[in-house]
């Protein structure tokens, strides 16, 4: 990658952590997954697709405890040292451990036939080594509707357990099912209009806005171009009506973190704006983690880091330059001028609307 910035000085980065700082929780994950040998204590599956699932994150952390094997089981209590019976609280004949809660005890089983998921899982159930790998085998093998419901099942099966043991007193099968069933449908419809809230936010500030009638506004954007190596800047000037002002293209060679590149187009950003003389510009990215970064005081010595110190400094000499975070479809026109970069000269300014970007800009104008 071409250097940035070669006046900096050297300095030292620790490389396992985001901002380049020391700590000791990046040092000891470090040496956990590199230095030690942790194979035993690994449980193999999809463990990416099982915090996936759309579910309630209280059936997901159970769903975790089952599967690294951490459940109060009555086994595993008495592993730990604690005085108490082994044999499951059903069928008082077999140990407790996780295999006979959830699917070895005749209870669990009248709870898988009655729910209509046994026709389901028993060739999966046949074969299985363990109750971990049942699971991730039937999370990869079934539908997003079946392992949802394979999974309300399973925590459904051990809040019934909990109920024997700790109340004495169950609530018919059929009963139980019916309201883990319905605790899903409950949060699924509460999520349901919740993102139906937040698109229709999202709707009403997905469109360009124009700046106060003082101001003009710069939206800024970055595009990565991997296989020629190299990333894109596009900023395009507008003003209080969406009238085209100016705009500019960068492009550089080598491929940087994609908020690295983002951080390098506000950088570049800012110093082309003070070139120009403009006082008083709001400027826009759709790069979140750059944004707050502006912001937050805190040291990061990673590069990302760096480019973000030379956007402070150069905006203490702006004190009317004001950054915000835009969603990416109100800033179309800089997305575009950034991809259309790498065909234009390495920096190329615009005093006339580009031809790629003619028409958003056109349909913009108040």
């Amino acid at each position: 990658m071409v250097l940035q910035n070669r006046d900096r000085d050297d300095k030292l980065i620790w490389k396992f952590n985001n901002q380049g700082n020391y700590t000791v929780k990046s040092a000891y994950r470090y040496a956990m997954e590199t230095l030690v040998d942790n194979e035993e204590y690994r449980v193999p599956g999809d463990w990416t697709r099982m915090w996936k699932m759309k579910i309630p994150q209280r059936i997901k952390v159970f769903l975790f405890r089952a599967l690294r094997g951490v459940l109060p089981t009555r086994m595993r209590l008495q592993d730990k040292g604690v005085l108490c019976t082994d044999s499951c609280p059903f069928c008082e004949t077999n140990y407790e451990n996780d295999w006979h809660i959830f699917i070895g005890c005749e209870e669990a089983k009248k709870v898988w036939r009655t729910t209509g998921l046994w026709e389901l899982i028993k060739d999966t159930v046949d074969v299985a080594a363990s109750f971990a790998d049942c699971f991730f085998s039937l999370l990869c093998r079934l539908s997003s509707a079946e392992s949802k419901d394979v999974a309300v099942m399973l925590w459904c099966l051990w809040r019934h357990r909990n109920d024997k043991v700790w109340d004495g007193e169950l609530n018919p099968i059929n009963i139980a099912i019916q309201l883990a069933r319905e605790a899903l449908f409950q949060w699924q419809e509460v999520r349901k209009r919740s993102a139906e809230l937040v698109q229709n936010q999202q709707q009403q500030v997905a469109n360009w806005q124009p700046p106060d009638e003082e101001f003009v506004k710069c939206n800024v954007d970055a595009a990565m171009f991997e296989e020629q190596n190299c990333f894109g800047i596009g900023m395009c000037i507008q003003n209080h009506r969406g009238m085209f002002v100016k705009a500019a293209t960068i492009w550089y060679e080598g491929k940087p973190l994609p908020q690295e590149a983002e951080a390098v187009g506000l950088r570049d950003a800012i110093s082309w704006l003070g070139r120009l003389g403009l006082s008083k510009v709001l400027i826009e990215l759709d790069c979140k983690l750059v944004v707050d970064s502006i912001f937050d005081r805190n040291s990061n010595q990673a590069e990302f880091g760096s480019i973000i110190s030379e956007c402070r400094s150069l905006l203490k000499h702006y004190s009317n330059f004001k950054i915000s975070f835009v969603r990416r479809q109100a800033n179309f026109v800089a997305h575009t001028l950034a991809r259309a970069s790498r065909l234009n000269a390495r920096h190329q300014e615009f005093d006339l609307i580009p031809s790629c970007i003619e028409t958003i800009v056109r349909n913009e104008i108040i």
